[in-house]
């Protein structure tokens, strides 16, 4: 593709100076001092201990915080992208994602991935017209943690895709540190963004008391378009957006034994509008009646405290998360266009109403626009407390490792919509002559023709356990066990035009038993083999009531004459094998799985097109089986490679023929291929100063979208992305000229469907920027 011309001056720039650093030096450049020999061990806290990667009988990428930013990782979009058979579906912005992982996905009910800032958990459910988990700014983090495969024993019932962990740099007792980021970018059909971000760490009391803080403020601008009903561009960058970000940690080593930590996360994101396109104008334009801004407000809170008994460590994490999502939202497809079809004698059945000149007016009413405000208020107080063994001793009495816990979640969701059609009143009685009942209702005085509140309060109770034994020192089988109980209760009050139940109660209870069984092997000190089996399970809901009147046509698409009340719980078994190995004197990495999981009774959303209501249904059986590889080898002083891949066969097994699901359908969600690869190059420049080339490349293959064959996401296409960085690090600051989607790649590649109304997103744009880091 071409790049457009007022982006010519810096892409040039960006090879200019490419082949300047290229020529500096003709000698073999040596190994920098900073260089480790070989790769260096990665160590997790993915199994609730500090242990080597290697040691985990499952499949798990860690990023660095380090290569988070060399390759700025922003967003889950963007994290999706370089972890293997981790995807993303987007409905247009930050906070409107959702994540799967091996294919097990899902925008309806509890999230199918769980997600932890630090120990607290941050995933919530989706519902009241809300899909979309919190999406927090990924800066001074220590690295992040991708567990694939159900993690139902150690992470309960939200993790049956698998869990991502966000680990933030610990508090320093013994050093003082500030580090400064500031970056400046350009957006191809946008305009400037920035990131400016300070983290200082504070060592009050040597070795006692210490204070960690982080600020990071973010802006970027929009490069959709908006254009009137005339077709013309009436506003420009309508999706831009604005973060601020407050982050604190204060660790508290009260005696040699005891450890208090406590930590806050505050973020605000002010959303411009959505950044979603028309389908029939690739060129970031999109012509709709009612902006879709908002502000999406996340506050995360904890206190961890750990107490070394010297044969184990007792640990206690108490979080409090909280959510509040304002958007206004464009729902003239079901309000404004559903009324003007029932007055031309469209669906539902009703008699065509002509207007005061004889014909049929429907299409006046249906252009009136029809915005929508909707509000989402989440608080989920958590707790767990766990005992965990010391690592395995070859020396000890007794060959086992174990960990036993308790866990609490309550979580509070509230959410609102109000629902009007601008000035219906005025234009009805103009149109029609008179305020006449329309299908059997009289008319609202305030133009508002729905009013909703959701209350949900969402409850677990879990006891989980594992014990390792190791018959041999390279040998050790382990068996872990989460019995949990779960409730859910639900109120809804409907009002308006579209009411038929003003008032709807239930509940439902849920009770799982998820048991994990792994074999792991070390073949030699530098391979290690594991084989394991482990269930998933997520918690059953209750459908909000949807209008048998308005919906009667939609339902009876599916054969029903109403929605069904509740949606049961889904489960499911992974079925894995993998290894881990270090080759050639610890300079080439690879680790492999292969996978096969049999999913049962998965909850899918169906959408009742016409009048705007959805609801929740079990839809039959899937298998979803592949592999993941990822490979690291250093070849050569300061150069470095990174790759991996993913085959990924995602179907259903049993067939739905109400809602149209045939056996050997795709399931929504994960591309069946996907690639990735990074190429790192460092040399020396001058005494104090190295210079670097860094390049990554993703792949993503063909996906769908929903099973529903008519809708266009049922084919997602495939695509790829480009970016690069060039710069030198001198002792204390780094400066860094970066591109991201450098080939400007402008496909869609999703089409959510944003109110009913099929939209388009698409990559970001083609950014060029400069980024400085300074370290004192």
């Amino acid at each position: 593709m071409m790049m457009a011309t007022r982006w010519g001056m810096p892409a040039c720039l960006l090879c200019a100076a490419a082949g300047f650093w290229s020529g500096t030096g003709r000698a073999d450049p040596p190994v920098t001092t900073a260089e480790a020999p070989g790769i260096e061990e990665i160590i997790v806290t993915a199994q609730k201990r500090t242990e080597n990667l290697r040691e985990v009988p499952q499949s798990i990428s860690v990023l660095s915080g380090t290569q988070i930013e060399e390759q700025h990782i922003d967003d889950y979009a963007d994290l999706a992208r370089v972890v293997p058979d981790l995807s993303f579906t987007n409905s247009g912005g930050p906070g409107l994602s959702n994540l799967e992982i091996r294919g097990i996905s899902s925008t309806v009910g509890t999230s199918t991935v769980s997600i932890y800032l630090d120990d607290a958990p941050i995933t919530i459910r989706n519902n009241s017209f809300y899909s979309g988990q919190p999406e927090p700014l990924l800066f001074d983090l220590g690295q992040t943690e991708v567990l694939r495969g159900p993690q139902g024993t150690l992470y309960g019932s939200s993790a049956m895709g698998g869990t991502i962990r966000l680990v933030s740099n610990p508090v320093d007792l013994d050093g003082w540190e500030e580090t400064l980021h500031s970056e400046l970018s350009g957006t191809e059909h946008g305009g400037v963004n920035y990131v400016e971000r300070g983290v200082v760490n504070i060592p009050i009391v040597a070795d006692q008391l210490g204070l960690r803080l982080g600020l990071e403020t973010v802006g970027d601008s929009g490069f959709v378009d908006h254009a009137n009903v005339d077709g013309v561009i009436n506003q420009t960058g309508i999706n831009d957006d604005q973060s601020y970000v407050a982050k604190a940690a204060l660790l508290f080593k009260a005696t040699p034994k005891l450890t208090i930590t406590t930590a806050s996360f505050d973020q605000r994101t002010k959303l411009g509008d959505t950044g979603l396109v028309d389908l029939a104008t690739p060129d970031y334009t999109i012509a709709k009646l009612v902006p879709e801004g908002g502000t999406d407000s996340l506050s995360v809170s904890s206190v961890k405290v750990n107490y070394d008994f010297d044969w184990a460590d007792l640990t206690s994490v108490s979080s409090y998360t909280w959510r509040r999502f304002l958007r206004e939202t464009d729902g003239t497809f079901f309000n404004s266009e559903f009324l003007g079809t029932s007055l031309n004698g469209g669906a539902p059945p009703t008699p065509a109403t002509p207007g005061l000149n004889g014909q049929l007016d429907g299409n006046v009413i249906s252009g009136l626009p029809g915005p929508v405000y909707n509000t989402l208020n989440t608080r989920e107080a958590a707790e767990e407390l766990r005992l965990v063994s010391k690592p395995y001793d070859p020396t000890g009495t007794l060959p086992i490792t174990w960990i036993a816990g308790l866990y609490f979640a309550d979580s509070q969701n509230l959410g609102t919509s109000q629902q009007f059609i601008t000035n219906f009143n005025q234009v009805f009685i103009s149109t029609y002559g008179a305020e006449e009942p329309i299908l059997g209702t009289t008319i609202p005085a305030d133009n508002q023709f729905f009013a909703f509140t959701n209350h949900l309060d969402d409850r677990e109770y879990a006891s989980f356990g594992e014990i390792s034994y190791y018959p041999l020192p390279q040998v050790k089988l382990t068996g872990g066990l989460r019995y949990l109980y779960g409730r859910v209760s639900e109120t809804d009050i409907f009002t308006g035009f579209f009411s038929s139940a003003p008032i709807d109660n239930g509940n439902a209870k849920s009770y799982a038993a998820t048991p994990k069984f792994s074999l792991t092997w070390d073949v030699d000190p530098d391979v290690t083999a594991y084989a394991t089996a482990g269930k998933g399970f997520r918690l059953g809901g209750i459908n909000a009531s949807v209008p048998a009147l308005q919906c009667a046509v939609d339902l009876s698409a599916f054969g029903l004459t109403a929605a069904p009340p509740t949606y049961a719980p889904d489960k499911l078994w992974n079925y894995e094998l993998g290894a881990k190995a270090r080759f050639l004197d610890n300079t080439l990495s690879v680790n492999t799985s292969v996978y096969d999981i049999e999913w049962n009774q998965i909850q899918i959303d169906v959408p009742l097109k016409t009048c705007g209501f959805d609801f929740v249904d079990n839809v039959g059986s899937a298998e979803s089986y592949g592999m993941e590889t990822e490979i690291v080898q250093k070849l050569g002083p300061g150069l470095q490679l990174g790759a991996s891949g993913v085959y990924n066969n995602d179907t259903f097994t049993q067939s739905v023929p109400g809602l149209g699901v045939a056996k050997g359908d795709v399931v929504p969600g994960s591309p069946k291929w996907s690639a990735n690869f990074t190429l790192q190059y460092q040399r020396d420049l001058s005494d104090g100063a190295i210079g670097f080339v860094r390049t990554n490349w993703q792949f993503i293959g063909d996906s769908h979208g929903t099973f529903v064959r008519t809708n266009p996401d049922y084919q997602r296409p495939t695509y790829d992305l480009l970016g690069a960085s060039i710069g030198a690090d001198f002792d204390a600051y780094e400066v860094s000229l970066f591109a991201k989607n450098l080939l400007d790649a402008d496909k869609i590649i999703q089409r959510p469907e944003d109110n009913f109304a099929p939209e388009g997103y698409t990559p970001t744009p083609l950014i060029i920027g400069v980024a400085v880091d300074a370290r004192f």
